[in-house]
């Protein structure tokens, strides 16, 4: 490259039209320094990540264009598996052309559109209704889960939806392609878990028939005193479950957790601690565990 781009070129992808219109010749724009990600938009020192096609695509997206499906899911924070955001997807309404381009899927729909992070993407709740065409009911429980809860338990932010907006949005939808999905996920749909995994004990517990656990509980002791908020809790038996993720192994974190265990058993309860292995590989022996310290609790269980 002869010269170099102006500032605002180099840490991001840009648009040829707009690289003209700042006095970029048309030369510099058919250097082999350049990466061509889409046709249109060029890129210096290309980092050719999910994210990176996103902001590519932005580039030279249209305006009757906006991000759907998977991508607009991973805009919003969901947490989407990761076949859910193996292409990027763009929708336009029906009324304007079908979005064609190399490297995207596209979508006809006149679903809402917001501006996140200045660029046009599907509503959050219309972005969860999407998903029902390619994912599980349970991948949608979990979404689900966290579109109506976010992390408000933790640190009062509203989340992104309330349950009778999604619940309005999927009367909606009668008679559409996935509508069967996003009803039996709404059933199971419950506010107050902090992770995907806390989603996965609860169904977990529900569908073994134990009692529905309270989300994210926040105990006291006998003078009122806020001691911690455990990830599931039957209360009336002083049972909490916790979830321990790798980020629990970090020093600082596996010694504050011992001591909030042993707050916890001096406020009259008892502790079950679960790995992603407990849930997913052995979750009958799981479940033997906490249908125990149930019973040793006096829970009334049967089975």
């Amino acid at each position: 490259m002869r010269i170099p781009l102006p500032d605002g070129f180099t840490g991001r992808p840009f648009g040829r039209r707009e690289a003209l219109a700042a006095g970029i010749k048309d030369s510099q724009l058919r250097s082999t320094k350049l990466a061509r990600p889409f046709h249109g938009v060029r890129a210096l020192n290309w980092d050719p990540s999910y994210e990176a096609h996103i902001r590519a695509y932005h580039a030279r997206m249209p305006r009757t264009q906006h991000f759907s499906h998977g991508t607009a899911a991973l805009l919003h924070g969901f947490p989407v598996p990761l076949l859910a955001t193996s292409a990027v997807q763009v929708s336009a309404p029906s009324s304007a052309g079908f979005p064609r381009a190399q490297g995207i899927v596209g979508h006809h729909s006149d679903s809402r559109v917001v501006i996140l992070g200045g660029m046009r993407v599907t509503h959050p709740v219309d972005t969860w209704c999407d998903l029902a065409t390619s994912l599980s009911v349970d991948d949608l429980i979990a979404i689900g889960d966290f579109l109506i809860t976010g992390d408000e338990p933790y640190s009062g932010v509203p989340p992104l939806a309330r349950l009778p907006e999604v619940e309005h949005a999927v009367r909606l939808r009668a008679g559409r392609r996935g509508t069967p999905k996003l009803r039996a996920a709404l059933e199971l749909m419950r506010y107050g878990p902090l992770s995907r995994m806390e989603t996965e004990m609860r169904l977990l517990m529900v569908r073994d028939h134990l009692p529905e656990p309270s989300l994210n509980f926040r105990v006291h002791d006998s003078s009122g005193r806020f001691v911690a908020m455990v990830d599931l809790a039957f209360d009336t038996w002083k049972v909490a479950v916790e979830y321990q993720g790798d980020l629990h192994r970090e020093k600082k974190r596996f010694r504050a957790d011992i001591t909030r265990r042993e707050r916890l058993e001096d406020a009259g309860w008892t502790v079950i601690f679960m790995s992603v292995d407990d849930i997913r590989r052995q979750p009958r022996e799981t479940l033997r565990r906490i249908r125990k310290r149930l019973r040793d609790r006096g829970a009334p269980l049967g089975g």
